[in-house]
């Protein structure tokens, strides 16, 4: 969402000011592609859970840090990144208690980027 300077610099603990002044959906654009990219030979392509790409978004940057998993999820759907693009697959991985439902996308991931 963009505001104007005024609004932001009046209120530095609510909004978030990027060093560069860009959003970091670009960036998160470049790694996480869910078409085939034109320079296939840095990216591979990956079966990964939205709980995967916020755990190394976080590393990253402090944008997220008070958000949680469902936040970013929701800030993705919300900010068209080209990774929500891609078709989902539900596989439901079991342990002694119970079961659970996780959704991966097979996306193409910059590998000299990632953590």
């Amino acid at each position: 969402m963009l505001q104007t300077k005024l609004k932001v610099n009046g209120f530095p603990s609510y909004y978030h000011r990027y060093k560069d002044d860009l959003p970091k959906s670009t960036n998160l654009n470049k790694v996480y592609r869910s078409g085939q990219p034109v320079d296939s030979d840095i990216y591979e392509q990956k079966q990964i859970s939205m709980n995967q790409i916020y755990s190394e978004t976080v590393v990253i940057t402090d944008l997220f840090d008070e958000k949680t998993q469902r936040s970013f999820s929701t800030w993705c759907g919300t900010a068209k990144l080209d990774l929500t693009l891609a078709d989902q697959t539900c596989k439901i991985q079991k342990n002694d208690v119970s079961k659970t439902k996780i959704r991966y996308r097979p996306l193409w991931i910059q590998e000299v980027f990632r953590i």
